[in-house]
């Protein structure tokens, strides 16, 4: 929506795509650092070198600041804020990619890849609530698995973030509105293969 036309119409509502990515990603490192803050306060470093994801995949991930008491009952929280702003993005950035659709600036096979990204990433954002509701047990169990497969999911559903905004901003010819350099379009080609190179390795 324009923002002539929202000003224009009290009930409208302007939402903007990059704010609202910016405060998702903002809501997200404070939960890991809270997360960090909290688990470093309150066990040792020998206490977390001998973790369950130690002793089972051999070193601890951001996970591990998750997992204790009392991030996983403070975390729960700030996530459930974060998730809020992450899935408005996502939608709020589907609506735009459908006015572009419209607007004959994007095609509609670009449109539906990109659609099934999106559903994708937000499966994954809401997927990963699972890591605060199911503790893993020791010695492990299905609760590692139930608690672990979140993150990694996760994970590919940040490829798949950083990998659909690209096509979007090039397919759609966004980036070029913008008057980004041709540099960038190449930086963020090589980001998105490094980014699914260090997830998979």
């Amino acid at each position: 929506m324009s923002e002539s036309s929202a000003a224009s119409d009290p009930r409208s509502l302007e939402l903007t795509v990059e704010k609202l990515r910016m405060r998702g990603y903002i809501g997200f490192w404070v939960v890991v650092l809270v997360g960090v803050v909290l688990t470093k306060a309150n066990y040792t470093e020998a206490q977390l070198a001998d973790s369950l994801l130690v002793q089972v995949f051999g070193y601890n991930n951001i996970c591990v600041y998750f997992d204790f008491s009392p991030s996983n009952r403070v975390l729960p929280v700030l996530w459930a804020f974060t998730l809020v702003f992450l899935l408005t993005y996502i939608v709020a950035h589907w609506l735009q990619m459908r006015g572009e659709v419209d607007a004959k600036l994007l095609t509609p096979a670009v449109y539906r890849t990109l659609s099934g990204l999106k559903g994708f990433e937000a499966i994954t954002l809401i997927v990963f609530t699972n890591i605060f509701a199911v503790s893993p047990h020791s010695p492990p169990d299905a609760t590692l698995w139930i608690h672990t497969t979140p993150f990694f999911l996760l994970q590919f559903g940040m490829v798949s973030l950083a990998m659909s905004n690209t096509l979007h901003g090039i397919k759609s010819g966004y980036w070029r509105r913008l008057g980004l350099p041709d540099w960038f379009f190449t930086a963020a080609k090589v980001y998105c293969g490094l980014f699914a190179l260090v997830v998979l390795f």
